[in-house]
């Protein structure tokens, strides 16, 4: 399992990068387009105390049971800090979809950066854990915090990850 879980993260990083998305257009105004619902505060690499907050439109945040495995999966997508053009995607794997606290031991985290360019930065947290306070079946809630320190796979620089949160709809599995 230790080796499977950032597996999981990475391919589901990569294949939430190529998935078709409905609406592309980057928000204009992040103060009304973000929620801080779905969120998290990332120190270094260049951040400081920087949010990252997710489209405040349900469809950018969302969880389910792969069917396959049992895993619990989150996965949310926004902007970094002011900027509209800066944006990023993460998914939160873990070995079960349930309540609880995960070690990275059962559960991994990935989170995608892009500049507005072609510039992209691939995050993979190294320590800290995930807590899971609601998991409801499909059409309910997830709910839930997330904290550690990432680093970049290419690069190796680190972030520090804190603040982290999520709360966002259940759904089918996304096969």
């Amino acid at each position: 399992m230790k080796r499977l879980l950032p597996l999981l993260v990475i391919a589901a990083l990569v294949l939430s990068a190529c998935a078709k998305k409905e609406n592309t257009t980057a928000p204009v105004d992040t103060g009304d387009n973000t929620s801080s619902k779905n969120s998290f505060v990332v120190n270094g690499n260049g951040y400081s105390n920087t949010s990252f907050r997710a489209f405040n439109d349900e469809s950018n945040a969302s969880a389910y049971t792969d069917d396959e495995v049992g895993s619990g999966v989150v996965t949310f997508s926004g902007t970094i800090g002011n900027n509209s053009t800066h944006v990023f995607s993460i998914t939160i794997v873990t070995s079960s979809a349930r309540t609880g606290t995960f070690t990275l031991d059962e559960a991994g985290v990935g989170f995608t950066t892009t500049d507005g360019t072609l510039q992209t930065k691939n995050y993979g947290l190294i320590s800290g854990s995930i807590t899971i306070t609601q998991w409801d079946g499909i059409g309910g809630r997830c709910k839930g915090t997330f904290s550690g320190v990432a680093n970049e796979v290419i690069s190796q620089e680190f972030v520090t990850i804190t603040n982290g949160k999520f709360d966002c709809r259940i759904i089918e599995d996304a096969d």
